[in-house]
C-alpha cells in the first residue's frame, strides 16, 4: 500500500536539491549557503534540515541526481545503437541534458569548481571512461575505426573534449552547451579516428541528430 506521506516527502526533498542546483548554477558551489537554498525552494530553513543535516549533504546530492539522470539519458539514447553510433548518440543526448536540466548543468559546474581530481567526483569520470571505451572498442572490431587506435586513450580524449566543452561554455558565454558548441568537436572526432568509408555516414548521423536537438 502506498503511503502519500511518503511520496510529498520525496517531492519536497527533489524540490531542494533542484533549487540548490538553481544557486549553484547561479553563484557557484563556493557561495552557495542554505540559506539562499531556502529563499530558492520557497522552503523553510527547517524543512530543508528536516532532509539534509549540512550543505554538503544537499550539494552531494546534487551530484548524485546529476550521474542518474546522465546514465539514464545514455542509456534511452543509445538503445541497441554500437560503435561509433552509440557514441555520437550518447554525445548528442548529453549535450540535450545538460542544455535542459538545472541539475546537470550544476552537476558541471560542480566539476568546474572542485576538479575532476577530487576523489569524490573522479571516480564518475572513470564509469565514463569506461562505458566509452566499449563503444570505441565496438567500432574498431567492426571496422568503422582506425585498427590502430588505443581505445582506452582515444575515449579519454574523447570524455576530456565534451567536459571541456560543456565546462567552457559558462566561462565564454551562457553556461548552456549548443550544438555549435559541440558539432566542431564531434567533426574533429569523426574524421580523425574513423576509417574513410564510414566518414560521411557518422557525420551525416551527428548532424542530423544536432540538428533534431537545437
Amino acid at each position: 500500500m502506498s503511503q502519500p506521506g511518503l511520496d510529498q516527502r520525496e517531492a519536497e526533498r527533489m524540490q531542494v536539491v533542484v533549487a540548490a542546483a538553481q544557486v549553484i548554477e547561479q553563484v557557484g558551489a563556493s557561495r552557495v549557503t542554505l540559506a539562499l537554498v531556502a529563499e530558492a525552494s520557497g522552503l523553510a530553513l527547517g524543512s530543508i534540515l528536516d532532509h539534509f543535516s549540512t550543505l554538503e549533504e544537499v550539494i552531494d546530492e546534487v551530484i548524485e541526481e546529476q550521474n542518474s539522470l546522465m546514465y539514464q539519458t545514455v542509456e534511452q539514447a543509445v538503445g541497441e545503437a554500437r560503435a561509433g553510433e552509440a557514441l555520437i548518440r550518447a554525445a548528442v543526448a548529453l549535450l540535450g541534458l545538460l542544455s535542459n536540466d538545472v541539475i546537470a548543468r550544476a552537476g558541471m559546474r560542480l566539476s568546474l569548481e572542485k576538479g575532476a581530481a577530487n576523489e569524490e567526483l573522479a571516480w564518475r569520470y572513470y564509469l565514463w571512461i569506461e562505458s566509452f571505451t566499449d563503444y570505441v572498442t565496438e567500432g574498431i572490431e567492426a571496422g568503422q575505426m582506425r585498427a590502430d587506435l588505443d581505445a582506452s586513450a582515444v575515449t579519454v580524449l574523447v570524455v576530456a573534449w565534451f567536459s571541456g566543452v560543456t565546462l567552457l561554455s559558462g566561462l565564454v558565454g551562457p553556461a548552456v552547451v549548443s550544438p555549435r558548441q559541440i558539432g566542431p568537436m564531434l567533426d574533429i572526432y569523426i574524421i580523425g579516428m574513423a576509417n574513410p568509408e564510414h566518414v560521411e555516414p557518422l557525420r551525416d548521423l551527428a548532424r542530423q541528430l544536432l540538428d533534431e536537438a537545437d
